[in-house]
């Protein structure tokens, strides 16, 4: 994995426009990976957390390039475009349901004015003295709107895995996993709020893994979300995407920390395999065939999908 940590100082800027500032960053990095060939939702990791008086970013990808461009995308972010309406409504959306809550700025001027002021400023390598916070002027304000929300499962599952493909979904649902959040947030403000782990029904006749998503009631529908995700895998499954994905299972077999995955498949599962022989069973073929099979059920969440995770 090619890892790096940034850091931004937002100790004079409203939490709120920090907090946006972090999701713009990531998501239009998206795009960028998206427009020099690779897919966004095989790419590695972004994670944003914004404090109260700064923003880190968490990054981790597959391919050395991936970090080059992303290094890039932070070093000049200054002079790349203002982010536009669709940027702003997306991910205006995306804290909206995180909270539950709308969350509009004071006037669009305002907010422009305010992200440029963000952008000027220099990401550093996770160093710098830490800020007080200190009183801001209020560009985005939020009204909590719960009852304009709703919670959705989504449920991703295989049905009859073969004895090797049990082996090979070790890893596979987790790129599914990310597959499902990333290809959703492209064009619908949703938030992932919870995910379960691997599961199966009837000793492995089943396998499946869902995650709880927060959505806007009135957006979608159900059907809505259920296409695009079948879109992505169609998508993912095509030979050229391929390469990213075996990438993945090489870094599985060869990351250290990874190893003891082996162990909690065996605790749950009652199948032995090493993250070696994951990705060594994890050809063109077998990954096709069992994207190939994936099926998709959208339901209203339930107290006993919540429970499920928690334990």
């Amino acid at each position: 994995m090619y890892t790096a940590l940034y850091r931004l100082d937002t100790h004079d800027i409203q939490h709120d426009l920090a907090h946006l500032y972090e999701h713009l960053v990531l998501h239009r990095f998206l795009r960028i990976s998206e427009e020099h060939g690779f897919h966004p939702a095989l790419i590695g990791w972004l994670v944003g957390d914004t404090f109260a008086e700064c923003i880190y970013l968490d990054v981790g990808f597959y391919d050395p390039d991936v970090l080059s461009l992303f290094n890039k995308h932070i070093e000049h972010i200054a002079s790349e475009p203002d982010f536009n309406a669709d940027e702003l409504k997306m991910n205006l959306g995306l804290i909206s349901a995180e909270d539950r809550a709308l969350l509009t700025p004071v006037s669009y001027l305002k907010l422009n004015d305010g992200l440029r002021q963000i952008k000027q400023r220099k990401w550093t390598d996770g160093t710098g003295k830490n800020m007080d916070k200190t009183a801001a002027e209020t560009i985005l304000r939020t009204h909590p709107q719960p009852d304009k929300y709703r919670d959705i499962t989504i449920l991703l599952r295989v049905d009859q895995p073969k004895d090797y493909e049990k082996k090979v979904l070790q890893k596979l649902f987790i790129i599914l996993s990310d597959i499902m959040q990333v290809s959703i947030q492209l064009v619908y403000p949703a938030y992932a709020r919870q995910y379960s782990g691997i599961m199966d029904w009837v000793d492995n006749q089943c396998m499946y893994i869902y995650t709880i998503f927060t959505v806007p009631k009135k957006l979608a529908k159900n059907k809505d979300y259920a296409d695009i995700i079948a879109r992505a895998i169609s998508e993912i499954s095509l030979s050229k995407y391929f390469p990213q994905i075996k990438r993945q299972f090489e870094v599985y077999a060869k990351e250290s920390w990874l190893v003891a995955n082996a162990v909690e498949y065996y605790r749950n599962f009652n199948t032995v395999t090493t993250t070696k022989e994951v990705a060594e069973l994890a050809t063109k073929e077998t990954v096709k065939a069992i994207l190939d099979r994936v099926t998709i059920d959208i339901k209203a969440t339930t107290a006993a999908d919540r429970k499920a995770i928690k334990q």
